[in-house]
């Protein structure tokens, strides 16, 4: 029996790392023609936006982290979403 999913980085590598591109090519790649079923990592861009809100409210200087670079990286949303909770892992 073969696999049912890979993961792979979203179309733009989640922050346009050159790797992560390729390993999101090489993904698309890897399941064409299958049955697998590509999920794409990426970042929720309404929660960097709250991160930055949250971070900036506790004294990180605005500029380090400018409002506009969110608006390039991960997805606003959608139907086809899947959340995966990481949190216990962050210690």
């Amino acid at each position: 029996m073969g696999a049912t999913a890979l993961t792979a980085y979203d179309a733009d590598g989640i922050y346009g790392h050159v790797d992560h591109v390729r390993v999101h090519e090489i993904g698309t790649r890897a399941v064409t023609g299958t049955d697998c079923e590509l999920y794409e990592a990426t970042v929720s861009r309404p929660e960097l936006r709250r991160l930055r809100r949250d971070l900036v409210g506790r004294g990180l200087v605005g500029t380090r982290w400018p409002p506009g670079l969110s608006e390039g990286l991960g997805v606003e949303g959608g139907p086809d979403l899947v959340g995966v909770d990481v949190r216990r892992h962050l210690p």
